[in-house]
């Protein structure tokens, strides 16, 4: 999902607010806008999902 603004520090403290496991990892990835930033963690009934920033 594309996240604008995107604060990783506040998208992170949020996730574990809500009990997900935010061993999420922050890195520049390449995506249909170029690359950006992302934080990839799985949910909570063993989704992968990938929020993104440009």
């Amino acid at each position: 999902f594309k996240v604008q603004p995107f604060d990783p520090p506040a998208l992170l403290s949020h996730l574990q607010s809500h009990g997900i496991d935010a061993k999420a990892t922050l890195q520049s990835r390449f995506g249909t806008d170029g690359d950006g930033p992302s934080i990839q963690f799985t949910d909570p009934e063993g989704n992968g999902i990938e929020l993104k920033g440009y």
